[in-house]
């Protein structure tokens, strides 16, 4: 019988113990996050940078000119260029926003004309952040494909097309996806 009672009564206290274990890990931020959810969370930013092509030069937006409906390029790499830093924000849909400066501007796809072009997101930077950047309209969400080693096709969330170089000093644009076309591979 004492042993029976000593057996419960460590069984009582382990379970005690386990439940303010339990509570203690509960009550973290990486616990609360999970029982949030991911898309409680803000989205993970990307330090900006240039963004390389595979076949040759950089992202660029000419003249850093962040007018909308501003085409967006491939240069020459220029160490001293604001015009070819792009920041990723990545968010618990599997998007990713890629925006460049100050003013909440975002990579479009204007779905009419095909152009690839600079765009205001609705909502500024408050949209940007938002968890699962749900103001973005599909036409600035793009989905990052690893292919080979950091280099990434950029496929857009609207059409399902990739960002393609059409050469240094030239215009992008979207065409269908080909991971072996080194002119759709981005690195950042």
């Amino acid at each position: 019988m004492r042993s029976t009672t000593r057996t419960r009564t460590f069984l009582a206290t382990l379970g005690a113990v386990a439940a303010v274990a339990g509570a203690a890990v509960v009550g973290t931020p990486a616990a609360q996050a999970a029982q949030a959810g991911a898309c409680d969370l803000g989205p993970a930013l990307h330090t900006p940078g240039k963004v390389y092509n595979g076949a040759a030069g950089v992202l660029d937006l000419p003249n850093n000119d962040e007018t909308n409906g501003r085409r967006i390029g491939v240069y020459a790499a220029n160490d001293q260029s604001t015009a070819q830093t792009w920041s990723f924000w990545a968010y618990c849909d599997g998007t990713t926003a890629i925006s460049h400066g100050g003013d909440g501007k975002l990579v479009d796809l204007d779905t009419r004309s095909g152009a690839v072009q600079l765009w205001d997101t609705p909502g500024g930077w408050d949209g940007l952040n938002r968890p699962a950047g749900d103001w973005m309209p599909a036409n600035q969400k793009w989905r990052l494909t690893d292919e080979d080693r950091g280099w990434y096709l950029i496929r857009n969330a609207a059409t399902g097309q990739c960002l393609t170089s059409a050469g240094v000093a030239q215009y992008t644009s979207m065409t269908g996806c080909n991971p072996a076309d080194p002119a759709q591979r981005w690195m950042a």
